[in-house]
């Protein structure tokens, strides 16, 4: 069926591929994410063709009933996803190790956030971080060979830990200015806001419920909610605080664009023995992908490419050209011939001209 790009939400299912010059861009059978929908009505799309019943169990669908089912599944972004498969070895490891804690969560988040009455409207946008936050906080976690159960927790902590911002108004949320003292303190309360909702609601481990409060303390102790600092601070909460602000930067909000997956490493990196647990950093920075596969990127000479393959140097992928017409020319980066050309930038996704 054709809808309006007004009509389609994130987790819709393309019927029809977007090709363009005989590129395809996005394929027929893929989800649509709310950032390919904004860059393709920010390009002048004016509908999709999408598959029948593809609606139905999207994060925020509207039912018959009038109620709205939150599927978790729906909402986890493509980029956190394409992240945490840096941290295994093979699709089958993260088949038999990671989707099993992952899908738990998911199935028992979804039970919850459907059943648990809020008392306040519900803001998509922080379910959907928390379930980004959560499985890069598994995928970093899987690194210091830590028990299923522990995982477990640690996906639990992180799903929840920004919970409290549902309670925090949505003009200081959104707010694109400096907050002043009064509405950082606001913010600041979230932590014991999710805490308390989450102890309230769901039976976790008391790991988790400390790693809820701890998530935004920081290694130097300029954090908050106690100014704990180093090794006083819940080890779930220092991989958790790491994951949740990658998933942050690589998404863009009211006070910052969103950064590349390579920008928001450097981020992390310079954050590292002041704001993060400097081994977490390091493991962290050494297997998330600075250009996974799949993404687009501009060149130093005004090409636009898709990247391919990874490469031994995770900053010089095989690409393929996108203006190479009906044959796609592949570029390896790590071949000696390329050395002069380099990754100028990076743009969420590759998209056809509006007819």
């Amino acid at each position: 069926m054709y809808l309006l790009m007004e009509n389609v939400l994130p987790g819709m299912v393309l019927e029809r591929s977007v090709i363009s010059g005989g590129v395809v861009f996005l394929n027929s059978g893929a989800e649509v994410s709310k950032h390919s929908i904004q860059l393709l009505k920010d390009k002048g799309v004016k509908g999709l063709y999408i598959e029948e019943g593809s609606a139905e169990n999207i994060g925020g669908f509207k039912g018959k009933e009038g109620q709205y089912n939150y599927n978790l599944k729906k909402m986890l972004d493509f980029n956190a996803l394409a992240a945490a498969k840096g941290f295994v070895k093979s699709p089958k490891v993260m088949r038999e190790s990671l989707y099993p804690v992952i899908s738990e969560i998911i199935q028992r988040g979804n039970e919850w956030i459907n059943t648990v009455d809020f008392g306040v409207e519900i803001d998509e946008e922080i379910l959907a971080r928390g379930i980004n936050t959560c499985v890069l906080s598994i995928a970093l976690a899987s690194q210091f060979d830590l028990a299923n159960d522990e995982l477990l927790s640690i996906g639990y902590a992180a799903l929840f830990c920004d919970i409290g911002m549902l309670w925090v108004p949505k003009e200081i949320r959104d707010k694109s200015t400096d907050l002043n003292t009064s509405e950082k303190e606001i913010v600041a309360s979230h932590c014991r806001i999710s805490l308390d909702f989450v102890r309230k609601n769901f039976n976790l481990p008391m790991s988790a419920y400390q790693a809820i409060l701890d998530h935004h303390e920081r290694w130097d102790g300029s954090g908050y909610p106690e100014g704990r600092k180093k090794e006083s601070i819940s080890k779930y909460a220092r991989i958790i605080m790491v994951a949740d602000v990658y998933d942050a930067l690589i998404n863009e909000s009211s006070y910052h664009p969103a950064y590349s997956s390579a920008d928001a490493i450097e981020f992390i990196m310079g954050g590292s023995g002041t704001l993060f647990d400097p081994k977490i950093a390091s493991v962290f920075a050494g297997k998330v992908e600075p250009y996974p596969v799949g993404t687009c990127v501009c060149l130093s000479d005004g090409s636009r490419a898709v990247v391919q393959d990874i490469r031994k140097d995770k900053r010089r992928p095989l690409l393929r050209l996108q203006d190479a017409g009906d044959e796609a020319k592949l570029v390896d980066l790590s071949d000696r011939r390329h050395l002069n050309l380099t990754i100028s930038s990076v743009v969420k996704f590759a998209l056809p001209e509006a007819e």
